[in-house]
């Protein structure tokens, strides 16, 4: 029975695939490296919610920060604090507003309202390069 070539190749680029691992070539002595870091400036932009709606509202802060909480018809921050990556924001009517196990604003909240949740990463971001030159001898 014969393998179209296809298959064949296949076969073989499968088998092989698995042997490879990209390996950055080791410095040389004669290389100089050059490294630079700055701000990446972004325009600006209307600070927009990561979530909104009417209680109960719940959102998971992804990679932390300040979280703030505005109740949309009075424009009233009911809540600004530190959030950690991973924890639960709940804001429901009967228990009050809560990230994690922390109780920030004990309920019962007002009936009908519209919340948004805000989430502001102090990270920024960074612009980094790297210029490899060769030391002249």
């Amino acid at each position: 029975m014969r393998l179209p070539a296809f298959t064949m190749i296949a076969v073989f680029m499968l088998a092989g695939c698995h042997h490879y691992t990209y390996r950055p070539p080791p410095p040389t002595p004669h290389m100089v490296t050059e490294r630079s870091e700055s701000p990446l400036q972004s325009p600006e932009v209307k600070e927009s919610p990561v979530s909104q709606g009417a209680a109960p509202l719940a959102y998971m802060v992804e990679s932390g920060g300040v979280v703030k909480i505005v109740q949309m018809e009075d424009d009233k921050t009911l809540v600004q604090a530190a959030a950690p990556a991973g924890s639960v924001i709940t804001i429901d009517e009967d228990s009050g507003v809560r990230i994690g196990n922390d109780l920030l604003v004990k309920g019962p909240l007002p009936a009908g309202k519209t919340y948004q949740i805000f989430v502001e990463n102090p990270g920024g971001n960074v612009f980094r390069s790297e210029l490899h030159k060769p030391v002249a001898r």
